[in-house]
């Protein structure tokens, strides 16, 4: 099953934006970043409800 044919559960969106706040940990950035900030992360940070503290798993180490 692709990530289109799955369906959008809360759950999903939350997982989403939790490998959105890791992936920009350490002033990393994404395709989708700027130089005025990143839409995305904006995005994740509220879906998150605004978490400051991004969580990062330890290099090859899988949810």
């Amino acid at each position: 099953m692709s990530r289109q044919d799955e369906p959008i559960t809360p759950a999903a969106i939350s997982w989403a934006a939790a490998r959105t706040i890791e992936g920009h940990a350490g002033e990393r950035r994404c395709p989708q970043c700027r130089r005025d900030g990143c839409a995305q992360l904006d995005w994740a940070r509220r879906e998150q409800g605004n978490v400051s503290v991004v969580p990062v798993s330890p290099a090859g180490v899988g949810p």
